[in-house]
């Protein structure tokens, strides 16, 4: 079993490794959180996944768009008047 402290040398170390200076475990959860969020658009599942109680903090941190995600939404928007 790994200690949070083990957790956070191994990282730094291949952070160091692949020349980046400031990688967390925290900045490696939110890449993944909004990755995920990205690539699903369901917010639900990615608050279960983060564990997170409440899908207001998931909204709040790991929710923005990437431009790909709006880009593509915008081209295939179509406008229907009801």
């Amino acid at each position: 079993r790994m200690s949070t402290r083990q957790i956070r040398e191994v990282i730094s170390g291949y952070a160091k490794i692949a020349g980046f200076d400031n990688i967390t475990c925290h900045s490696l959860r939110r890449s993944f959180g909004m990755a995920f969020y990205n690539q699903t658009g369901d917010i639900q599942l990615t608050a279960d996944i983060l564990g997170h109680k409440s899908t207001e903090v998931t909204r709040k941190h790991y929710s923005k768009p990437s431009e790909q995600r709006k880009r593509a939404h915008a081209l295939n928007f179509k406008y229907e008047k009801e």
